[in-house]
């Protein structure tokens, strides 16, 4: 079910322009939606929906499992907020 639920949120939201224009957002709507979903290993959160995300989160977060949980988040949290930053700086 698990499997079918990702399925159908992929279908949903790749290619979805709405998610596109504003960067790091459709990542941070992912994780969202899907929190409260048991995990084996919690950084599976980041990586399994980053198929979801825009190209560019895709890009700026490689897949590395040799980082923590810790490390992990933190790095993501620091891209979301650069690009918040920087979509901010441009409606200037």
């Amino acid at each position: 079910m698990v499997l079918r639920n990702m399925m159908d949120s992929r279908n949903t939201f790749q290619g979805n322009k709405e998610f596109e224009q504003v960067p790091g957002a459709s990542l941070l709507k992912v994780l969202c939606m899907w929190k409260a979903c048991a995990l084996s290993d919690h950084r599976d959160m980041i990586y399994a929906h980053l198929v979801l995300s825009s190209a560019q989160a895709r890009n700026a977060i490689p897949i590395d499992y040799d980082k923590t949980v810790t490390q992990l988040y933190e790095d993501q949290g620091s891209h979301c907020a650069h690009l918040c930053r920087k979509a901010r700086s441009q409606e200037r």
